[in-house]
């Protein structure tokens, strides 16, 4: 069986909000682990003890998940051996150009490479030689083999849900309206349109209801990298 060879980027310094908001956390073994809560802004009165390592939550060990918890550097409270210590945000393991066209090979997937980034393609087919036979979607141009020296990458699709032919269009509100906007990432209410809030207008962030701006919200969230 061939080993899978991972490329990782420069690893995340842990970030204490990101960990909270739900993003995983790397421990100093390399394993996989999730900070669930800050019991400082959880309970009122807590024991001494409990204020020394206030972060919870659990990290993976193979099929196991056990509960744990840390400081608020990510220092664990299983401090003789360290291995538990959170050293960083997770990052999945970057895919070589070849598993990523197995990969879209197998699930029918499109794919662009480095080399020409605006063209999506398809993988047809897979050589006895192991090399990966690639197309354009719309099957104008002849097959060719792909370049495994370039990098590849899958194409983001839109989630169904978040089809912008479907989004609300934002609306130009008159002296005296009430409106929901975006600012910040968060949804904001204004009760009254008066000339101070026209770049709201002009940038068009004025919705007539919150769901409105909700689903502008979502689909932004969605296409973040």
């Amino acid at each position: 069986m061939s080993a899978f060879c991972f490329r990782r980027k420069k690893m995340k310094e842990f970030n204490l909000k990101a960990a909270l908001n739900g993003e995983p956390v790397m421990l100093r073994n390399g394993g996989k682990a999730v900070v669930k809560y800050n019991l400082l802004n959880e309970v009122e009165k807590l024991e001494v003890r409990d204020t020394v390592y206030p972060l919870i939550g659990y990290r993976f060990d193979g099929i196991y998940i056990n509960t744990t918890s840390w400081n608020l550097t990510g220092k664990s409270v299983h401090w003789a051996t360290m291995e538990y210590d959170i050293i960083g945000m997770w990052e999945d393991p970057k895919l070589t150009s070849e598993q990523v066209l197995e990969k879209a090979c197998n699930e029918d997937l499109l794919v662009l490479c480095d080399g020409n980034p605006d063209l999506p393609l398809k993988v047809i087919a897979k050589t006895k030689n192991g090399e990966f036979v690639m197309q354009p979607e719309d099957g104008i141009i002849q097959p060719w083999l792909a370049n495994l020296t370039m990098e590849w990458f899958f194409v983001k699709k839109l989630d169904p849900k978040f089809d912008t032919s479907t989004l609300p269009k934002p609306f130009k509100p008159h002296i005296g309206d009430e409106f929901f906007y975006l600012s910040d990432g968060v949804i904001r209410y204004f009760s009254f349109y008066a000339d101070c809030a026209a770049n709201l207008m002009i940038n068009g962030q004025c919705f007539r209801t919150k769901e409105d701006a909700q689903k502008w919200l979502d689909f932004m969230k969605s296409m973040m990298e």
